[in-house]
This record gives C-alpha cells, sequence and structure tokens, in this order.
C-alpha cells in the first residue's frame, strides 16, 4: 500500500453539517486502502445497512478485494440512525469531493473515482 497504511481521514474535522454530537458515529470518516501505480482510479464504498446500520461485512472485505485487482478503496463511514436524510446523501458527496480533491496527491486518476 502506498502512503498511509488504512489512514483514517475524518470528512469534517470541524463537525459534519447538522451534528447532533462529537461521538464517532456523530463524525463522517473514510478509511484508505490505498494501492500503488500512477493512473489509477479508486472506488468509494459504501456499506449498505437500510440507514439503520453499516454492515461491516461490506466494508474492508470490499476494499481488500480491490486492492487485490489493483484499485485503490476507500470505506465510507456514513452517519445512519438516528440520522435521516440527507446526512448519509451529504457523508458520500462529502467523500467523493474529498477524494477528488487528493486524487493527484496520491497518483490517481480523478476520471476514475
Amino acid at each position: 500500500m502506498a502512503g498511509s497504511e488504512n489512514e483514517l481521514i475524518e470528512l469534517w474535522p470541524g463537525g459534519a453539517p447538522r451534528a447532533e454530537g462529537s461521538t464517532e458515529e456523530d463524525r463522517p470518516a473514510l478509511t484508505a486502502y490505498l494501492v500503488e501505480g500512477k493512473g489509477s482510479g479508486a472506488v468509494i464504498v459504501v456499506p449498505g445497512g437500510g440507514y439503520g446500520m453499516r454492515a461491516n461485512h461490506e466494508g474492508e472485505p470490499i476494499a481488500l478485494w480491490l486492492n487485490s485487482i489493483g484499485i485503490s478503496a476507500f470505506v465510507l463511514r456514513y452517519r445512519v440512525a438516528p440520522y435521516r436524510y440527507p446526512s448519509a446523501l451529504t457523508d458520500i458527496q462529502r467523500a467523493v469531493r474529498y477524494v477528488r480533491h487528493r486524487a493527484s496527491e496520491w497518483g490517481m486518476d480523478t476520471g476514475k473515482i
């Protein structure tokens, strides 16, 4: 892996919009699973769970599989219940913007995110 191994990136260091607290569950974040290689793409993995939870088996295992085929991945810890729409959507949009913003730093093609 390139860069920081499984770096945790807080999406809103100063607090997420409409955050109801400051616990880990109130603070959306990405866990980076980076691979070497210029021009490679990346996938943002958003584990399912019906907005009530996040299915852990749809996070890191998927990211590691993507790494095994040469694709960097970012697993999103987005806000779930008691949060409601549009919190999760806002977190996903922020994650995409963040990864695209830092893509060249990580050697990624912004068109492949």
